[in-house]
C-alpha cells in the first residue's frame, strides 16, 4: 500500500497569474545565539540577513515576480494521493489531514520561505497522546540557533532555536514574545509535551553551517541593483525639472545661508525629493538682475540605464535559473507570444526544478503522514 501524498502539477497556468558579501554566521561574545549575518563594519544588517532578502523581495519587481512564479508552480493545485489499496479509514484521515494543512496555507507558506530563503521552519504541534503531529508554518525569519557549547568532554550543548519578532536587541531573549524551540524528534517516546518542537529545515551548501542561502545568492547585487535603476526613473518622472535644467540667478550674490535657503525652497517648490534630475542653481552679480532657465543637453543617461536594466534582468533571471519565456518574455525587450516556446519552457522547468523542489516538501509531509500512522 501507498500512504504518500504528493503536490500535484499546476500545468501551464502560470500566465494566470553598497557591493553584497554573502552573509558570515558566527558567535558574538555575550551573546546566546549565532549571528544569521555579521559585520563588524555595517551595522545595518546585523543578525538580520532573512529580513535584507525580505527587503530585495518586496522592492526588486523583478525578483518578487519570480519568486511567487517559482512558488505557485511548487505549490501547484494541492495534495492528492494514491487511492489504490488504501483501506476507507485511511483514506479519511489523510483527506482530513491535507484538508487541515491546505486550509491554514501550510503548504504555500512552507515553500515560499524556502524559495526566499533556502529553508523554512515547521512548528509541530503534538496531540495530546503523542500519536499524531500537525505541522504549522513559522516566520523563518524570526527564528535563530542557540550557540552550541562544547563541555570538558567535548558533548555539544542541547541543539535548540529561539524565536522572537525583534533579533535588534541585544538580549532578545528578555523579548516578551522569546520562545525556546527545539528541533522535532521523531521517536514518540523521546517527545516531552512540556516543550515547543519544530522542524528546522535548510537546504545544504557547503560551508553554510548553521542557517541556508538562498539559491539565488549570486544574483543579490543585480537584485538591489533593479530595485535602485526603478527608483531612479521614479524620481526622474515625479521631477518636473527631468530633463535637467541650469538656473542662473541674476541678484547678486547671497551669503552661503541664503543660497541654501533660496535653494532649498527652490527643490521644494519645483522638484521632487532625490537628485534624479536635479537643477543646477547659479548666483550671479547682472544680466538684469532676473532668472534665467537654460536646458541641459542630455547626457546619455537613459540609454545606459535602459542597457543597464536589460543587463540586471538578464542577471537575475540566471541567479534564479528562470527561463524568462515562462512568463511570455522574450529575448528582446518585449513579451514572447510563441505558444509552443513557452510551452516548452514551461515543461523543462517543471522537470528539471519543480518536481526536485515538490519533492523535498513531499519528503517533509510523509514523514509527518508515516509518522501519524
Amino acid at each position: 500500500m501507498n500512504n504518500n501524498i504528493f503536490l500535484k502539477s499546476k500545468g501551464q497556468t502560470l500566465s494566470k497569474f553598497s557591493s553584497h558579501k554573502p552573509p558570515t554566521f558566527e558567535t558574538v561574545k555575550g551573546n546566546e545565539f549565532v549571528q544569521y549575518g555579521y559585520d563588524r563594519k555595517s551595522r545595518e544588517w546585523n543578525n538580520l540577513y532573512p529580513d535584507y532578502l525580505i527587503y530585495l523581495y518586496n522592492r526588486s519587481a523583478k525578483n518578487n515576480a519570480i519568486i511567487n512564479g517559482k512558488n505557485k508552480y511548487i505549490v501547484g493545485k494541492g495534495w492528492t494521493y494514491e487511492a489504490l489499496g488504501l483501506p476507507f479509514e485511511t483514506k479519511g484521515r489523510l483527506k482530513k489531514f491535507i484538508k487541515d494543512i491546505e486550509k491554514d496555507n501550510v503548504t504555500r507558506d512552507l515553500s515560499l520561505d524556502r524559495t526566499i530563503f533556502g529553508g523554512f521552519a515547521s512548528e509541530m504541534l503534538i496531540s495530546k497522546d503523542k500519536k499524531t503531529v500537525t505541522p504549522s508554518h513559522i516566520d523563518f525569519s524570526k527564528v535563530r540557533q542557540f550557540k552550541q557549547v562544547e563541555d570538558k568532554d567535548g558533548k555539544l550543548s542541547e541543539l535548540k532555536y529561539g524565536y522572537t519578532s525583534d533579533w535588534t536587541t541585544k538580549k532578545p531573549e528578555n523579548n516578551k514574545d522569546f520562545e525556546e524551540l527545539y528541533p522535532f524528534t521523531w521517536d514518540e517516546s523521546e517527545i516531552d509535551t512540556n516543550k515547543r518542537y519544530i522542524v528546522y529545515y535548510k537546504d545544504y551548501r557547503p560551508d553554510s553551517k548553521e542557517y541556508p542561502l538562498p539559491d539565488y545568492v549570486g544574483a543579490i547585487p543585480y537584485i538591489e541593483s533593479d530595485y535602485e535603476i526603478s527608483n531612479f526613473v521614479l524620481n526622474n518622472v515625479k521631477n518636473g525639472f527631468s530633463a535637467g535644467y541650469l538656473v542662473n540667478f541674476y541678484n547678486g550674490e547671497p551669503s552661503e545661508e541664503q543660497k541654501k535657503q533660496v535653494s532649498d525652497a527652490f527643490d521644494v517648490a519645483l522638484t521632487g525629493t532625490d537628485n534624479a534630475g536635479k537643477v543646477v542653481k547659479s548666483f550671479n552679480e547682472d544680466k538684469d538682475s532676473g532668472v534665467e532657465i537654460t536646458p541641459l543637453g542630455a547626457n546619455g543617461q537613459d540609454d545606459r540605464y535602459i542597457n543597464l536594466n536589460k543587463q540586471v534582468r538578464d542577471e537575475i533571471f540566471t541567479g534564479h535559473n528562470f527561463n524568462p519565456a515562462i512568463v511570455g518574455i522574450s529575448d528582446g525587450n518585449g513579451f514572447n507570444n510563441n505558444a509552443d516556446e513557452i510551452y516548452v519552457a514551461s515543461e523543462m522547468f517543471q522537470n528539471t526544478y519543480v518536481a526536485t523542489e515538490q519533492g523535498n516538501l513531499e519528503d517533509f509531509f510523509n514523514a509527518v503522514v508515516h509518522y501519524n500512522g
